[in-house]
């Protein structure tokens, strides 16, 4: 757990006021594994939830597969739902007073009952809930990758 095997960096939108949708484009590297590159993958998520997030932010991401390193594949970072993969479950808090920090956890459940763990720094504008600075919202995403130049 204390070195990624991926990494990521993105930017992305919140638009979650009760029940919303968020989304956000990434460069991610896969660090470990026999896929392992310097190359990146371009990746897109979409996101649905509830809670109380409106921001546009910088994303600075890192993940570990819980398994053995050697069944680390590139594809692991795409989930589909309408192809059958099991989505991305999440959940976010931070503070947004104009500006706005928070993080991000996740979980990507993989094929084979494994399991990818994440976490995300997230920096950049926020409007707060009325007169409180946090938030905190909650769901399901699908990431695809648009171009992997592996």
């Amino acid at each position: 757990m204390i070195v990624p095997d991926f990494l990521a960096i993105g930017v992305g939108f919140n638009g979650i006021a009760g029940f919303g949708g968020a989304s956000s484009i990434e460069f991610r590297w896969v660090t470990r594994g026999p896929e392992a590159s310097w190359k990146p993958m371009i990746t897109v998520t979409q996101s649905i939830g509830i809670g109380y997030s409106v921001d546009a932010t910088l994303n600075i991401e890192s993940a570990n597969y819980i398994g053995n390193v050697n069944n680390i594949r590139r594809r692991m970072m795409q989930t589909n739902t309408f192809s059958g993969d099991i989505p991305t479950i999440w959940g976010s808090a931070g503070i947004a007073a104009g500006g706005k920090i928070g993080v991000t956890g996740y979980a990507t459940p993989n094929v084979g009952g494994s399991v990818i763990i994440g976490r995300e720094l997230n920096l950049g504008v926020g409007l707060p809930a009325g007169p409180f600075p946090v938030n905190g919202v909650g769901g399901t995403s699908n990431t695809w990758i648009l171009n992997d130049f592996y």
